[in-house]
C-alpha cells in the first residue's frame, strides 16, 4: 500500500501543542482483525446474494457505486446490516440501512422520474420492496410480501415498468401469478402469469422491441408450455420447449460474443448454460457439469467479450471443480474458484476492473477474501483492508516469541489463511501483517486428522549457545519432512523430532527435570499419543533433543484418557511439570485429571478435579504463586470449572464459571508500570459468580473484571504481545478462538485488547504529548485501515480525515 505524503503540508499550518498531563491508557478491542471483504462466516449464516451498479446522480459528479446485498454483518471491518456500497476503494453503509433481515435482489431503473435503486428484502421485520433515490428510502406500495426472487426494468411498447418475479399470487391487492409489473403508480398482472416460481428475469430486444423474459421452475406461461417465457405487453410466448435440461433456471442474461446479442440461461443440470439463437436453445461449449449455475454476467475481460459464469458447478476445463469460468473466444476459461467456493453474483464495475465475484467463500484462487473479490485481469484481489480470513472455525493457540527476526506472535489452529497469505494452519504476526511459516503444517495425511493445536519454545542446551526455537504439536503430517504430530521450525522448514508421535499432541512445554543439575531441559508432549519415536508411551512423552522417552508410565487408564495442558509450577518443594486433562492415574498413583511430575515420579494434587481440565496457569495474586486449573469439572465439595491450588488444597476463584474455562494466561497491562499483573480466563462462560464476562475476564486477586463486552464465541488461546516492538504503547492482550466479534468490533478468530484511541484524540500514540510523532501515528493507522483514522466519523477514510485530525491537533487537549 502507498504511504500518504500529505502530512507535511498539514504541519505547516499547525503550531505544536504543549505537553499533556499524564493519561490512563484507554483499553479497547482493536478493529484490525477483521476479514478482508464481506463476512460470510458459516457460523453466522452469512452470504452475499446480489450486486448492482447504481449511479445516484446520473450524469452528475458522483461516481457509480456497487451495491451489495445478502445476509452479513461486516464489510471490510465496517459493521453493516445486510447491505453495503463499494466505491472502488472503500465500503460504506447507506443511510437508513438498519434493522434489515436479508437482501435478496436489486435493480436500478428509471420509470421516468430518474433512476432509482429498487431493493427487495426484509426491512424492520417484514418483507417489502423499497427504493433508494440517492438520499433516502421509500416504500413501493402494494408490493408482494412473499418471496420475490427477480427484479428487472423494461420498456415494452414504449411503456416503462419494473417487473418482479417470485412465488407470490397477488400484487397491489389483485391476483398476479408469480410475476407482476409496476409502472410507478400501480401494479398489473402479466396475463394469467406462470404456474411456478419465477427465479430469473431479463429485458431483451430480439429485433421487434424490448420484451421481458422469465424463467424458473414453471412449465407454462400464460398457458403456453415452456421453461422460458416471453411477455410482449399483451401475451405470453414460449421460448423453446418445455425442457432445456437446466431446470430450475436460476439466471438469464444477454451477451454478445461478436456475432450479435443472444439470450443465455443458467441453471441446474450438467449443461449449466444454454444459448437461444432465435429458433432453438443450444449448449455452450461442453457445459459446466453438475452443481448449478447461479450467476451470468456479460463483460469485457482483457479486451475480449466474455460471458462470466458462476455457481457451484463441477467442471470448466477438464471437469475439475471450478465454480467460476468465462466463455470467450469459443472456449472456456477457469478463474481458480475451487470446490470450497459458491458464486452467487458477478458484476462488471468500472471502478474495479475487470469484474467482481461474490457469494460464500473465504479463499478464491489463492487469495484470502471473504465473500467478495475482484479480478484484475490476471489475478484475484481482496476488496478492502483486513488482516485475517478463516477457512474453518478455531485459532487453537497463540505464543509470543523472539525467533531472531524480531518479536512475533505465532498462531496455530484450523485457519487456512491469515491476512492475504495462505498459511496452512500456522503463521506469524509482526504487528502489521501475517506471514506463513514455510508450507505450514497440513493434516489429513498419514492417518492424522488435526492441525497444529499447541505451540511452545524449547532450548535443548539451556544456557548454552544453541538458541531456543519454535515447536508445534497437533495431529498433522508434514509430507516433505515427514514430521508427525510434533515439529520444530528452523526458520525455513519444519523439522521432525525423531519419528514423531502416533496420535494428537494437545500440549507442549519445556521443563528441566533437575533444575540447575547436569540434565539439560527437555520438551514434553501431552495428548492422546500412545507412541513417540516408536516407543510405547501413555499420553505423554519426553524429547531431550535427540530421542523420545516415557514419562514415568504416563497417565491413564488408557481408554479415553488424554493430556490437554502442561505448566511448570514451583510449590515450595522445587519445580514440577503439572499436567491437566482427563485421567484417573498418573504413573502408578491415583490422580484425577491433574497431576505433577517432579522429574522422577508423579504426584497427585489433592483430590484433583472431577471432570476435564482444559488449561493450567501460574499466577500470584499477592498472596503467593498458585496453580490455576480451568475446564469443565464439578463435584461435591469441589470448585466448579475453575480452581486454585496453593500447594496443599484446591479453592474456588471468586465464584463458579457457568460454563467451561478453556484457556488461562497472565497479562501485565503496563509492563514495568505500577499496575499489577492479572489472571485472564477465557472459554465458553458468560458469568463467573455474579460477574458478567462474556467468555473472557480478568482476576486481580479480589474481583473479576470484564474486558469490554467480551466476544461472541468461545476462546481457546491467550497471549501477551507487544505489537509496536518496544515503542511507547504497552503490550496488548491477544485472544484466539471461534468468535467473529469482540464487543461489537469485527474480529475474526483473533482479537487484540489494547490501548485504543486516547482520551485526548490527537494524542494518537498515547504518550501524553502532542508532537510530530502523533501525525506519523495517524498516517500509519490511516494506511492500515484502522477505524481510529475515521476522524470525522463519516464511515470512510479519506483526505477529509487528515483535515479533521489537524484541526483537533491544533485545538490541543484539556
Amino acid at each position: 500500500m502507498k504511504r500518504l505524503t500529505h502530512v507535511a503540508s498539514f504541519l505547516c499550518a499547525v503550531r505544536l501543542a504543549p505537553l499533556l498531563t499524564a493519561q490512563t491508557c484507554n483499553r479497547e478491542w482493536s478493529a484490525g482483525f477483521f476479514a478482508p471483504g464481506i463476512n460470510t462466516d458459516s457460523g453466522s449464516g452469512g452470504i452475499v446474494e446480489t450486486m448492482e451498479v447504481f449511479d445516484e446522480d446520473g450524469a452528475g459528479p458522483k461516481a457509480p457505486l456497487l451495491w451489495i446485498g445478502g445476509s452479513f454483518v461486516q464489510a471490510g471491518g465496517l459493521a453493516v446490516d445486510d447491505i453495503v456500497t463499494w466505491d472502488g476503494a472503500n465500503y460504506a453503509r447507506p443511510l437508513g440501512s438498519t434493522n434489515l433481515g436479508g437482501i435478496r435482489e436489486f435493480a436500478a431503473y428509471d420509470l421516468g422520474t430518474g433512476t432509482q435503486l429498487y431493493v427487495w428484502g426484509t426491512f424492520d421485520g417484514s418483507r417489502s420492496l423499497r427504493r433508494w433515490n440517492g438520499s433516502g428510502w421509500s416504500f413501493v406500495p402494494g408490493a408482494p410480501d412473499t418471496q420475490v426472487m427477480a427484479i428487472k426494468g423494461a420498456a415494452i411498447g414504449g411503456s416503462r415498468a419494473l417487473y418482479i418475479g417470485g412465488n407470490f399470487t397477488s400484487a397491489g391487492g389483485a391476483p398476479a401469478s408469480r410475476i407482476a409489473g409496476w409502472n410507478g403508480a400501480s401494479w398489473s398482472a402479466l396475463g394469467s402469469g406462470v404456474n411456478g416460481e419465477v427465479r430469473a428475469l431479463c429485458a431483451f430486444d430480439a429485433g421487434t422491441g424490448e420484451n421481458i423474459y422469465a424463467a424458473g421452475t414453471f412449465t407454462s406461461a400464460g398457458g403456453a408450455p415452456c421453461t422460458v417465457g416471453r411477455w410482449d405487453g399483451a401475451a405470453w410466448h414460449a421460448v423453446g420447449g418445455t425442457s432445456l435440461g437446466l431446470e430450475p433456471v436460476h439466471v438469464l442474461t444477454i451477451h454478445d460474443d461478436g456475432a450479435g446479442a443472444r439470450l443465455y440461461a443458467g441453471g441446474a443440470g450438467t449443461a449449466g448454460v444454454m444459448r437461444w439463437d432465435g429458433g432453438a436453445w443450444g449448449l455452450v461449449g461442453g457445459g459446466t457439469g453438475s452443481g448449478g449455475v447461479y450467476a451470468l454476467c456479460s463483460a469485457m475481460h482483457n479486451g475480449v467479450p466474455s460471458l462470466l459464469v458462476g455457481g457451484e458447478f463441477n467442471g470448466v476445463l477438464g471437469g475439475s471443480p471450478a465454480r467460476l469460468g468465462a466463455w470467450e473466444g469459443g472456449t472456456w476459461r477457469s478463474f481458480g474458484a475451487t470446490a470450497a467456493t459458491t458464486i452467487n453474483a458477478i458484476a462488471a464495475f468500472p471502478q474495479s476492473p475487470t469484474f467482481l465475484a461474490a457469494g460464500h467463500f473465504s479463499i478464491i484462487g489463492s487469495v484470502a477474501a471473504e465473500g467478495i473479490a475482484r479480478h484484475d485481469g490476471d489475478s484475484w484481489v481482496a476488496m478492502g483492508n483486513g488482516v485475517q480470513a478463516q477457512s474453518s472455525t478455531l485459532v487453537a493457540d497463540l505464543l509470543a516469541f523472539e525467533d531472531g527476526t524480531g518479536p512475533r506472535l505465532f498462531a496455530a489452529g484450523y485457519m487456512g489463511t491469515l491476512g492475504v497469505s495462505r498459511v496452512n494452519h500456522v503463521a506469524a504476526w509482526d504487528g502489521e501483517q501475517w506471514s506463513p511459516l514455510g508450507g505450514g503444517l497440513p493434516y489429513g495425511g498419514g492417518g492424522f486428522s488435526a492441525p497444529p493445536l499447541a505451540l511452545a519454545t524449547y532450548d535443548p542446551d539451556g544456557p548454552g549457545p544453541q538458541p531456543a526455537s519454535l515447536h508445534a504439536g497437533g495431529g498433522f503430517f508434514e509430507p516433505f519432512s515427514s514430521a508427525r504430530g510434533v515439529a520444530r521450525w528452523d526458520g525455513l522448514f519444519w523439522v521432525p523430532l525423531g519419528g514423531g508421535t502416533d496420535r494428537v499432541v494437545y500440549a507442549l512445554r519445556e521443563f528441566d527435570d533437575d533444575g540447575p543439575g547436569p540434565i539439560q531441559p527437555a520438551l514434553y508432549a501431552g495428548g492422546t499419543l500412545t507412541a513417540a519415536g516408536g516407543l510405547p508411551v501413555n499420553r505423554m512423552a519426553r524429547w531431550d533433543g535427540s530421542v523420545w522417552s516415557d514419562v514415568g508410565g504416563g497417565v491413564g487408564p488408557p481408554a479415553g484418557s488424554f493430556i490437554a495442558a502442561l505448566e511448570v509450577f514451583h510449590d515450595g518443594a522445587g519445580p514440577s511439570l503439572c499436567a491437566g486433562g482427563q485421567f484417573e492415574t498418573a504413573g502408578s498413583m491415583p490422580a484425577r485429571s491433574v497431576a505433577r511430575w517432579d522429574g522422577a515420579q508423579w504426584h497427585a494434587l489433592g483430590a484433583g478435579v472431577q471432570g476435564l481440565c482444559h488449561c493450567l496457569a501460574v499466577f500470584n495474586d499477592g498472596s503467593g504463586a498458585a496453580l490455576y486449573a480451568g475446564g469443565l469439572f464439578a463435584g461435591p465439595g469441589q470448585p466448579t470449572n475453575l480452581a486454585r491450588w496453593n500447594g496443599s488444597a484446591w479453592s474456588p476463584v471468586g465464584g463458579a464459571p457457568d460454563d467451561s474455562v478453556e484457556c488461562l494466561g497472565v497479562h501485565d497491562p503496563d509492563g514495568a508500570g505500577p499496575a499489577q499483573p492479572v489472571l485472564v480466563a477465557g472459554g465458553r462462560f458468560t458469568h463467573i459468580g455474579s460477574a458478567l464476562l462474556s467468555r473472557v475476564g480478568t482476576w486481580n486477586g479480589a474481583a473479576w473484571m470484564p474486558l469490554g463486552g467480551g466476544t461472541n464465541g468461545a476462546l481457546s488461546a491467550i497471549a501477551t504481545f507487544d505489537p509496536d516492538q518496544g515503542g511507547p504503547l504497552p503490550a496488548s492482550l491477544f485472544v484466539g478462538g471461534e468468535f467473529s466479534m469482540a464487543d461489537g468490533v469485527m474480529s475474526s478468530r483473533i482479537a487484540e485488547w489494547r490501548c485504543g484511541p486516547p482520551v485526548c484524540y490527537p494524542d494518537c500514540n498515547a504518550d501524553s504529548a502532542l508532537n510530530l510523532a502523533d501525525f506519523g501515528c495517524f498516517q500509519t493507522k490511516f494506511a492500515l485501515g484502522d477505524g481510529y483514522a475515521d476522524c470525522n466519523g463519516d464511515g470512510a477514510r479519506n483526505l477529509a480525515d487528515f483535515g479533521c485530525f489537524t484541526t483537533k491537533f491544533a485545538l490541543g487537549c484539556p
